[in-house]
Order: structure tokens, then C-alpha cells, then sequence
């Protein structure tokens, strides 16, 4: 019994060493880690953040290739934001010594090869393996026509940007019917789908997650030396936004996006660790919303400490909530500053009137702030924040807030790329109507200075 059991045992070693010849890929030491983890069968489930050069898509496609040559018929999606980006990075992308990324990976013998294309894949861009696996390279693009059939493992590239999260979601079940494997890869993105996972403490036994900047230790390739050198990071720095640089070489999480109004001014903002608030006078800045947040900011000696928003709430609620946070911090002493269209904006609260009725009724000190020109608007809140005229509490409702802030974007137009310079104003609790609210602040408190140290400047004789 023990012959036959050693012969056949003998005879799948060896058939296994012959299928992994054709495997060549040279990881380095950090991407043996997520190997090892791969292959211990601990997790199904992989997060892959690293910076921009350090392999994170080679070592996926590496851990896809190797499974397909150890099990015959393995079925692999590599889903990448557009079909472009898979063909650049993966199936006609080459190494920097100029070799086929394929074939850094795998030999091209194990591959069964189209016919007279000369291209290691075929028309429908798969990979296909002469013992029956394949590696399906798919767009992210049209969820409903990626269903279907089962996955072996399941590899999203460039995860945080793809901006339609219900692709992985239609995905799970294809791939937990026969307990395969979901592998994440990217850089962070402010408020993505992909940080979203990275960040959640609660689904940490479920997920694999491994994060590596561009400065860790571990970030060295087969010579040891650094992957990235202070020269090249330095120059890396110099030739985009501190903000880009910060997700795509430093993984930071919570850095805001490059095209966000506010995120180069609150990289500077300056924040205060306690604040005696009882007894002094309160700025309540409000920005009115009608399908939208009502958002409410509440400031002190010209730091923020305190944010609401809700919405669907008649304006009496909001008057209550003013009130009640006077009374919780004995303040007596408050003045409301209201938009320019709070003079039109009508709430029943016991009887048809405008907003600026309403407030009246209720505070002594209600200042309806004239329209402004919106990057105007803009220009002074920036400079308010970076000049530190305006500053931050470090409270839960006061971080929630400028994570918030982070998120007011310009929009871009989807055809061209372009920066239109006109905010993106959304719905629900959106970032738009706090920015508002902070807008309004700043517009009460600094425009006059601002415009007379412009008017110096212009006439040479500034002063601050």
C-alpha cells in the first residue's frame, strides 16, 4: 500500500515541478510575504495598498498565473478601470529592461497561443493556458455583463478609482460559490470604495490588507536598495500636487484628492487642542438647503468647534439646535450670519415668511450677507485657512467636518479631462453646503481686509 501511495505521490510532485518550471517570476522580499500569505489558505481575501512602482500588479498577476499552472481549468477575472489600461499595464506592457511583462512572469511555452498574431493573448484579451486555465482581462465598465459562471480568483486593479462599487458586489458571489479569492490592488483615493475597506477596523479577519509607501524599509529591490531614492522622490514631488504625491507615494488615506477646492489649504490648517468657549460670542454661519443639508458652523475667536447638518428639517429645528448648544455652553451673546438668499428662501414655522424673518424672530444679531462671486469666495476662505485666520478645533464634530471639506470638488468634463472651475454641488449631506457655511464666515470676517491689502498691494504699499 505505502508503494502505491508513494508512487502516485511521487508522480504529482513531479507533475507539479513540471507545471512550475514555467513559472519565473523573481518576487522580491516583500512581495514573498503576500505570497506565503496567498498560499498558507488563511485568507480568501487580499487589499493590496502600495505606492506607485513597487510591483503590486506584477504580484497579482504573478499569484493569478501561478494558480492557473497549478490547477487545470482555473478561471481568473484581472478587471481593470478601462480595457486601455489592462493592455498598457499587463498584456502588451514591458519591464524597464524591455521585456514583455508576460513573460517576466511566465514562460510563453505553458500558453496556448492564437494563431498567426504573434500577441502572447487572444482577440477576447485572455490569457489561455494549454491546460485549460484562463485570465479573463475585463474593464470595470457595465457591471451587468461581467455576471456569469464562476471565479477562481477575482483581481481589481487601480480599485479607487474605479467609481462603480457595485462591480465587485455583483462579483462576490461568482467568486464565493466555489471559495475563490478577491484580490484589491491600488493607491488610496479620498473617500474611495478602496479606502473605504482599507480603513474598516470592523472586516479585519475577513481582509488580507497590506500597505507600503514608497519610504518603508521594506520598500527594496533584489540588490536591497531603495525601490524609490530620495532623488527620485524628490522629483516625483516636484512634478505633481503635494496632495497626489502624498496618496500615490506616501498612501496616505486621508489626504483629499488632487481636484478638491479645499485640500491644499487644510494640508496647512492649524489646529487647537482646547478652547475655553463659556461666555463669549458665537458665530453661527449657515448655509440654507431645501433638498440638500442645512449646514450649520459655530465659531469662536475665529476657530471652528463645532459643525451640524441635517436634513428634510423645517428651519425651527435648526433655531432650536442653536439654542441648546448656547444653553449646553452658557453663551449668551450670538450672531447668525445668513446667505443672500435667506431673504427668499420661505419656511412655515407658524406662519409663511423667509428665512430672515424666522431668525429674526428668534436672535437679536442676524446679518444677510450680500451674493459673491463664487471664486472669490473661495480665494478668501483658502487664504483665511492657510493664513491661520481661521482655525480648527480638534473635536470629533470639527474632523468630521473638514473630511467633509476635503471631499468639495471641482467638476471635471468626463470627455476632455478639463478643470471647468465650477464646485460640484450634490445632494443629501453634501460637502458643497459646509463649504458654503465656512464660506460665509470667512466672507463676514475677512473680506474687508482682504480687499484693502489687495488694494495696497496694487498700489505698492502692503501691509499685513
Amino acid at each position: 500500500m505505502n508503494k502505491i501511495y508513494n508512487f502516485f505521490k511521487n508522480e504529482l510532485d513531479r507533475r507539479k515541478k513540471e507545471r512550475l518550471k514555467f513559472f519565473v517570476f523573481k518576487a522580491r522580499d516583500y512581495q514573498k510575504k503576500i505570497i506565503d500569505t496567498f498560499k498558507s489558505g488563511l485568507y480568501n481575501f487580499f487589499i493590496i495598498c502600495w505606492a506607485r512602482r513597487l510591483g503590486k500588479d506584477l504580484l497579482a498577476f504573478s499569484l493569478a498565473c501561478e494558480e492557473c499552472l497549478n490547477k487545470a481549468n482555473t478561471v481568473v477575472y484581472y478587471m481593470f478601470p478601462t480595457m486601455k489600461q489592462g493592455k498598457m499595464m499587463i498584456l502588451d506592457g514591458f519591464t524597464n529592461e524591455r521585456k514583455r511583462i508576460i513573460e517576466e512572469v511566465i514562460d510563453k511555452e505553458c500558453l496556448l497561443l492564437p494563431e498567426k498574431s504573434g500577441k502572447l493573448y487572444h482577440s477576447d484579451n485572455s490569457l489561455r493556458f494549454k491546460n485549460g486555465s484562463i485570465i479573463y482581462f475585463v474593464d470595470a465598465q457595465n457591471a451587468d455583463t461581467k455576471i456569469g459562471g464562476n471565479l477562481d480568483i477575482l483581481i481589481i486593479s487601480e480599485m479607487a478609482t474605479i467609481k462603480n462599487r457595485d462591480i465587485l458586489l455583483y462579483l462576490i458571489p461568482s467568486v464565493m460559490n466555489v471559495n475563490g479569492k478577491i484580490i484589491l490592488v491600488s493607491t488610496p483615493r479620498f473617500l474611495s470604495y478602496f479606502n473605504e475597506l482599507l480603513e474598516d477596523v470592523k472586516n479585519i479577519k475577513l481582509w488580507f490588507k497590506s500597505i507600503l509607501n514608497a519610504l518603508d524599509k521594506e520598500a527594496v529591490d533584489e540588490k536591497g536598495n531603495p525601490v524609490w531614492s530620495d532623488e527620485k522622490l524628490e522629483k516625483a514631488k516636484q512634478l505633481m500636487s503635494e496632495s497626489k504625491f502624498r496618496q500615490d507615494y506616501l498612501c496616505d488615506t486621508d489626504v483629499a484628492n488632487e481636484n478638491a477646492i479645499y485640500a491644499a489649504s487644510l494640508l496647512k490648517a492649524e489646529w487647537i487642542k482646547n478652547l475655553d468657549i463659556s461666555n463669549k460670542k458665537l458665530y453661527v454661519s449657515e448655509d440654507l438647503g431645501i433638498n440638500d443639508s442645512t449646514a450649520l458652523v459655530f465659531t469662536i475667536d475665529n476657530t471652528i468647534i463645532h459643525h451640524y447638518a441635517a436634513t428634510d428639517k423645517a428651519t425651527i429645528h435648526y433655531i432650536e439646535y442653536i439654542k441648546a448648544f448656547m444653553k449646553e455652553h452658557n453663551i449668551k451673546d450670538v450672531e447668525i450670519i445668513l446667505p443672500h438668499d435667506a431673504r427668499n428662501r420661505q419656511d412655515a414655522i407658524d406662519y409663511l415668511t423667509s428665512r430672515r424673518e424666522a431668525y429674526n424672530k428668534h436672535f437679536r444679531d442676524v446679518r444677510v450677507l450680500r451674493a459673491y462671486e463664487v471664486n472669490k469666495t473661495i480665494e478668501i476662505t483658502r487664504h483665511s485657512i492657510e493664513q491661520h485666520k481661521i482655525k480648527f478645533l480638534d473635536c470629533a464634530s470639527v474632523r468630521e467636518m473638514v473630511r467633509l471639506m476635503k471631499a468639495y470638488e471641482w467638476k471635471i468634463d468626463n470627455s476632455t479631462g478639463e478643470n471647468l472651475r465650477v464646485p460640484v454641488h450634490g445632494r443629501g449631506l453634501a460637502a458643497s453646503n459646509t463649504c458654503d457655511a465656512v464660506e460665509y464666515y470667512c466672507m463676514r470676517m475677512f473680506l474687508d481686509i482682504y480687499e484693502k491689502n489687495m488694494k495696497d498691494l496694487d498700489w505698492g504699499s502692503y501691509e499685513d
